[in-house]
């Protein structure tokens, strides 16, 4: 018994599309084009350059921090090729979360650029500046590593429980498993990924990985571009886009702006918190000027992006109050459980575990974490042992029933762990952020809607204030953020 998706790496995948179409374009930023052959030339010198200077072993972990543009997937694909993992670092985070995420993954190298290496904790770490151009005179030949499908891919942090982020251990065959052979999309030679996430959110995978291991164009999108209809809606039409990725968060504010923004796109894809029904049911309504299916997809960054998608092609009934979550990528398997791991009923509220070939590998140095939110799966059949892609069920901590349709809808969570503007944020680690601050005694962190968009709200008690009563009383203090 195979797999029935590919059995090889990232770079093995793409080095094959390179193989098929070297002169296609791979990669658009701005004025800049790539073709295929000129981006896995790029890749091999400066992944030839890293092995040069360094020691680099599968599962060996390296940070890069750079601006969204063709440095930043050139250096994505250069690690993997060179036998590493990436771990996305944003500029914009504060030095003590990149310095927790540098110790964490224990990386000694930092792939970076002038402009933003003086706000990077770089203290111990050999710092690679991909825009001075060091690897240019490497060669540009393919490389042989001893890195296979199991290996990892990349490390993504997520929101912690306890103040401490969690680090998600994603392998290449998670990665190849959400792109190849799959039910929820189709691209053909044709076809345009906008590059729209920034990398330390999950959609990136899908929309790199997407588009670079099945042989179409990435164009990438400057910031500035997805916060306005009209400069996204010229970018579209100049590079012939015809696959977007945004927040539900980012959705609602663009379709305010302009209806028919994503006229004829192939697919629009829409994650990371609930969809509003009433902005589909508006860009669907535009029937000259809409696109041809709008995907609502699901899935926590622990099963590698997507683990469900709803394709909506017509207007839905006014009655819905949410887009349900869909059905089953291929080779992921949904479960909806009582808290006794039972199977419920269609239409009763369970927990929602997910299990398959996209499950991760678990937490970085943190096996108790993992062990508790990775199960093993008790439903797995004689044939997942054989293939190993099903052992483990990802408890995912959301709430959910099935429809009588077969569709899934999401229900809410059963923590305090919310989405705004597509980022996963647990209250519980803001909380403990507060409550480190030594003039305060208790701290409540909840999000709420206020002006049509999720806010976090911090109530907190001064420190003062709860010595003199000794007692919990309503918060008498808040702050917005």
């Amino acid at each position: 018994m195979s797999l029935p998706f590919p059995n090889k790496t990232i770079h093995q995948i793409f080095e094959e599309q390179v193989e098929r179409a070297p002169a296609k374009i791979a990669l658009i930023f701005e004025e800049q084009k790539l073709t295929y052959r000129e981006l896995n030339n790029r890749a091999n010198r400066l992944a030839r350059y890293l092995t040069t200077h360094y020691v680099i072993r599968p599962d060996t972990l390296i940070a890069m921090s750079l601006n969204r543009g063709i440095d930043c997937i050139v250096s994505m694909l250069a690690i993997l090729k060179a036998g590493a993992a990436y771990v996305p670092l944003d500029p914009g985070y504060p030095q003590e979360r990149l310095r927790f995420m540098l110790q964490d993954t224990n990386a000694a190298i930092i792939l970076t650029q002038e402009d933003l290496v003086q706000n990077l904790p770089t203290e111990n770490k050999s710092v690679v500046l991909v825009d001075r151009g060091l690897h240019k005179d490497f060669p540009v030949s393919n490389l042989y590593t001893m890195v296979h499908p199991e290996h990892l891919a990349y490390v993504l942090y997520t929101s912690g429980t306890t103040g401490r982020p969690k680090g998600v251990m994603v392998e290449h065959r998670n990665v190849v498993q959400l792109v190849k052979n799959q039910n929820y999309f189709g691209v053909n030679s044709h076809d345009v990924m906008a590059q729209s996430s920034n990398i330390n959110f999950d959609a990136a995978t899908f929309e790199i990985w997407g588009a670079l291991l099945n042989g179409i164009a990435i164009s990438v999108m400057p910031c500035k571009t997805m916060l306005s209809s009209s400069l996204l809606k010229a970018a579209i039409q100049k590079a012939n886009i015809t696959i977007v990725t945004v927040t539900s968060a980012l959705f609602d504010q663009l379709v305010r702006q302009d209806t028919t923004l994503f006229s004829n796109l192939k697919y629009l894809l829409v994650v990371g918190d609930v969809l509003n029904v009433s902005n589909v049911n508006q860009v669907l309504g535009e029937k000259e000027h809409r696109p041809n299916a709008i995907l609502n997809g699901y899935g926590p960054t622990e099963t590698t992006t997507f683990a469900t998608t709803y394709r909506i092609t017509e207007e839905l009934e006014t009655e819905e109050y949410a887009v349900p979550i869909g059905l089953p990528l291929c080779y992921t398997q949904i479960h909806i459980l009582d808290d006794c791991l039972q199977p419920v009923s269609c239409g009763t509220v369970g927990e929602l575990y997910i299990g398959g070939a996209g499950v991760a590998r678990g937490y970085l140095n943190l096996p108790a974490v993992t062990d508790q939110n990775f199960i093993t799966n008790p439903f797995a059949t004689t044939d997942d042992n054989k293939l190993g892609i099903n052992l483990r069920l990802y408890r995912s901590g959301d709430l959910a029933r099935y429809r009588t349709d077969g569709n899934i809808e999401f229900m809410g969570r059963r923590d305090l762990q919310v989405k705004i503007r597509g980022f996963r944020i647990d209250c519980g680690e803001v909380e403990q952020t507060l409550l480190s601050h030594d003039q305060i005694a208790h701290a409540a962190v909840r999000a709420v809607d206020y002006c049509n968009e999720k806010q976090l709200v911090a109530y907190y008690v001064p420190l003062r204030r709860a010595q003199s009563r000794c007692i919990w009383t309503p918060p008498p203090s808040r702050c917005v953020w």
